[in-house]
């Protein structure tokens, strides 16, 4: 064995050693076994690939490997911006999705924060709560911009997300005004996820107007609550949905029936969605 192929031998040891000590040490050794390949037999292991590697030597598959270098990256990244840093994987985890340095800082010392204000232990949750909010005010920075609170904003962005993607940024558009608050721009976007496509359309159009007339009335129109729907359609959808049971696991003769017997149910479910 030359000394080169020995020195890495050595280093892959010390490395596997470092795993057995704890989350960081154990994301930061693998991440330099697996940049310098340490586990091929040329470089002083006996495997020929990371993921045989892993999955030999440690019981874990690539991706829960990749996940330990991940977080301990983040937990690197963290440790000196607050004065408690991450002890598992479980709390660096949520911190992985934010791409860049700073964000994962800002979601960590938000926890942190609230933590030692509520005298509660720091949890995955709670980290995933704080990444949550710093995702939202990156992806609607008007939030920040308009000081937002935290659950306004983990708010504001469940009623954005469940819009259509191309519709978000006239949905921003319109709530993104200096008179109205966060409170009311969270109704507002409440009220406009309930309203048809055909009709969210028309208050986009209005906003976006020149006259000032039928920009106000955009306002209004979105801030009203929209009628509930008829609760007769739910009672159909469901019939609907059984009898799409029945027909799938029926012999022929009676797929026609239940066909026969959807046909004006469909119809009537159509009239009264509009």
């Amino acid at each position: 064995m030359t000394v080169a192929l020995t020195n890495k031998a050595n280093r892959l040891a010390e490395l596997e050693q470092r795993i057995e000590c704890g989350f960081v040490e154990m994301g930061m050794a693998l991440a330099e076994i697996q940049k310098d390949k340490l586990y091929l037999p040329k470089n002083g292991g006996k495997y020929r690939s990371f993921d045989e590697y892993c999955v030999e030597r440690w019981g874990w598959k690539r991706r829960h490997a990749y996940e330990i270098i991940a977080g301990a990256e983040a937990a690197e990244n963290v440790r000196n911006c607050a004065h408690i840093a991450p002890v598992s994987e479980g709390q660096a985890r949520p911190l992985t999705r934010l791409k860049k340095p700073e964000q994962q800082r800002e979601a960590w010392g938000k926890t942190v924060e609230r933590s030692e204000a509520e005298e509660k232990p720091i949890t995955a949750a709670r980290v995933e709560e704080a990444v949550q909010e710093v995702e939202a005010v990156n992806e609607y920075p008007f939030m920040r911009e308009r000081n937002w609170r935290d659950y306004e904003i983990l708010e504001g962005r469940h009623h954005l997300d469940a819009l259509p993607e191309e519709e978000r940024p006239r949905a921003v558009a319109l709530v993104d005004q200096d008179y109205i608050p966060a409170m009311y721009a969270n109704q507002m976007l409440s009220y406009l996820r309930r309203h048809k496509a055909d009709q969210r359309a028309e208050i986009y159009r209005l906003n976006e107007s020149d006259d000032p007339m039928e920009r106000s009335l955009a306002i209004t129109t979105a801030a009203e609550k929209p009628p509930m729907p008829d609760e007769r359609i739910y009672d159909l959808r469901e019939v609907l949905k059984r009898l799409s049971g029945i027909r799938k696991k029926s012999q022929e003769s009676v797929k026609r029936l239940v066909s026969q017997a959807e046909a004006p149910l469909r119809q009537l479910l159509k009239q009264l969605e509009g």
